[in-house]
């Protein structure tokens, strides 16, 4: 068998299509592997320009191009990165990838290219891009998912520890109220016994005491009172309903009027004031809030510091801002002490001592600072008792 008989027939089975055209761009011969790949019988395609085997819109284009080649001839893939179409005799297009080359045969040259189907490899291709677009798109959705399982989660968390706190509150407020008002109530009950046993005796002995018992009684009432108030006032601080006008409040008229309030509503406290604050002090927050809150702390400082109690308020304005100073000659706390007593029903070493109190006057008094948009906190007086700092800001 010649060698020339050898080469045609790897060329007719050659899984990729083989054509041979000539200078004037007409097919010579094709494989059936390349008449496969466009749809002709090889006969259909003999003495065809090449161009029936391109898209209409690229067959000028290509003359020239075929042209070029055929002036400097180079073996060489054609389209670089791109994809190249053929026309299929069914009308449509096929993707292809072609090499190029130059042979001469009986003193002619002529062009032979290889041509590969190359649909199956972008269909592929396609696959695995979009495929892997669906990955990118499965790993943000997973992403956000976490991220939206995380913000749940912490939603969740911060209710069930915001429940939870509300719980113990309702408790610790059940336990305190059960506790103190026993107490006033078993006084009021008691010396009302005792009134009755009394009644009609004209002893001026008797007389007496059946006052002494009247202000036990009254004084035990005014405790019950008290303490329903300031329970009532942490229902509304612990569900945000302390709301405050602010503006301009001359603190000599509202520091006599907490001092008057105190002295109301706890007539059993005994205080000696010593203000000394400039006369036309002023400062920016809520009168009512204020009084409430300076009443709660003079409550406070006689409360601990005894029948002696003596209470020294001063005031300043520095940086913008109105710092209240209110110190006692009680007993002080601790440094570790001071933050804690602003805490509800916070006692420290007297949660079961025998000064009466549900723990939170102080919280109160924060509470309503707070709400003017001011600050409070406890130091130790230079005095030696503590002093309790109102801050807030100056007009």
């Amino acid at each position: 068998m010649k060698f020339d008989t050898l080469v045609f027939l790897a060329a007719e089975q050659s899984p990729n299509g083989v054509i041979i055209i000539d200078t004037d761009g007409v097919v010579i011969w094709a494989n059936q592997t390349l008449c496969s790949i466009f749809g002709y019988q090889p006969e259909e395609l003999t003495g065809k320009r090449l161009e029936i085997l391109l898209p209409e819109k690229l067959r000028d284009r290509h003359v020239q191009l075929r042209q070029g080649f055929e002036a400097a001839p180079k073996s060489r893939p054609m389209g670089g990165n791109q994809v190249l179409f053929g026309r299929h005799r069914e009308g449509y297009d096929v993707p292809i990838e072609i090499g190029l080359n130059m042979i001469e045969a009986d003193g002619r040259a002529y062009s032979i290219a290889f041509v590969s189907d190359i649909t199956e490899r972008l269909t592929q291709k396609d696959e695995l891009q979009k495929h892997r677009r669906n990955l990118k798109e499965l790993e943000i959705q997973h992403r956000n998912l976490e991220g939206l399982v995380r913000e749940r989660t912490e939603d969740l968390r911060l209710a069930l520890q915001s429940t939870q706190s509300n719980v113990q509150l309702l408790n610790d407020v059940l336990s305190t109220l059960s506790h103190e008002i026993r107490t006033p109530l078993n006084t009021i009950i008691g010396y009302a016994e005792l009134l009755e046993l009394l009644d009609g005796d004209e002893n001026g002995a008797s007389g007496h005491k059946t006052r002494e018992y009247a202000k036990f009684i009254l004084d035990a009432g005014i405790n019950l009172i008290s303490l329903t108030q300031k329970a009532t006032n942490m229902t509304m601080v612990s569900t945000g309903k302390v709301a405050s006008t602010i503006e301009p409040v001359h603190l000599l008229d509202v520091l006599d009027l907490a001092r008057q309030r105190n002295e109301r509503l706890y007539s059993e406290h005994s205080i000696k004031y010593k203000i000394q604050v400039p006369e036309n002090l002023t400062l920016r927050g809520n009168s009512d809030l204020l009084i409430r809150a300076l009443a709660l702390v003079f409550e406070n400082a006689a409360k601990y510091a005894g029948t002696e109690c003596e209470v020294r308020v001063s005031a300043e304005i520095s940086n913008g801002a109105c710092r209240i100073r209110v110190d006692d000659n009680g007993p002080g706390l601790d440094a570790s002490d001071q933050n804690r007593v602003f805490e509800p029903f916070e006692r420290l070493m007297h949660k079961h001592g025998e000064i009466s109190g549900a723990g939170l006057g102080l919280t109160l008094a924060r509470a309503y600072v707070d709400a003017m948009g001011g600050r409070i906190g406890m130091e130790k007086s230079p005095e030696g008792g503590a002093r309790v700092w109102i801050e807030l800001p100056s007009p």
